[in-house]
């Protein structure tokens, strides 16, 4: 686009090429969710993989959020994805941090096992939907073309996204933060939202990452299934 080559000639092409580097390289999927339900699901083993919202609703193994909420999702869902009912909602991180505001567990996902069925979209995608109607779009169009990527070209859709915010000398971790940042309120947070289709199971978790407060916790259980939950995975505390 026209702003890479401004920016590439007001010679910024070493962060552009830091940006993408960074992305293609430490790019990773992570979801959010309580620690209750990373204990049910991975230790406890009420569930047997993690699935989609939609196939939960299903399979009636969880209620459907609010009404207003529910209907939301479902727009966005059909708009971007069809009538599929096995998409998982995730986020690109590059520094291991996570959507707080969605659970105070962040999920790190091994990349092999869901590199060939993720893809991209710039933004959050109810918010990318809101943001194509106000400009015009209407449901008999395709949506505008730019915002989404297959995993293996993220690194494009970052450049795309995040190369405006570049200055001399950016560093790593500033760039981490543009990709991805949540302090706990979802009207506050910037990241890529990624799609996976399918379950995932737990051998596709490559970390986990607690709150320190966790390991203070005046539950006498915590600790415990903390302990057991380590003896499993590799755990980290933020």
């Amino acid at each position: 686009t026209h702003w890479v080559n401004d920016l590439i000639s007001n010679g910024l092409e070493p962060e552009l090429k830091k940006l993408e580097n960074i992305i293609t390289t430490k790019g990773k999927a992570v979801i959010n969710s309580d620690f209750d339900f990373v204990w049910e699901w991975l230790v406890k083993g009420s569930y047997p993989a993690y699935t989609s919202y939609r196939r939960q609703i299903i399979d009636n193994s969880r209620q459907k959020a609010k009404f207003e909420n529910d209907v939301r999702r479902s727009i966005a869902d059909a708009i971007l994805l069809g009538s599929t009912n096995d998409i998982i909602y995730s986020a690109l991180t590059t520094d291991e941090s996570g959507l707080i505001s969605y659970g105070e567990a962040s999920i790190l996902l091994k990349t092999p096992p869901i590199e060939n069925r993720s893809s991209a979209l710039e933004t959050n995608s109810y918010l990318f939907i809101q943001w194509a109607i106000t400009n015009g779009w209407n449901i008999n169009n395709p949506l505008p073309a730019g915002y989404m990527s297959v995993w293996s070209e993220k690194h494009k859709l970052g450049v795309t996204k995040l190369g405006k915010y570049l200055n001399t000398g950016t560093t790593e971790n500033q760039i981490c933060k543009l990709i991805l940042s949540s302090n706990g309120n979802r009207n506050n947070d910037v990241f890529i939202e990624l799609y996976i289709y399918g379950k995932i199971v737990s051998t596709a978790v490559d970390k986990i990452k607690l709150p320190k407060l966790l390991l203070t916790s005046p539950d006498p259980r915590k600790k415990n299934q903390i302990n057991e939950l380590k003896r499993k995975f590799n755990v980290e505390f933020y």
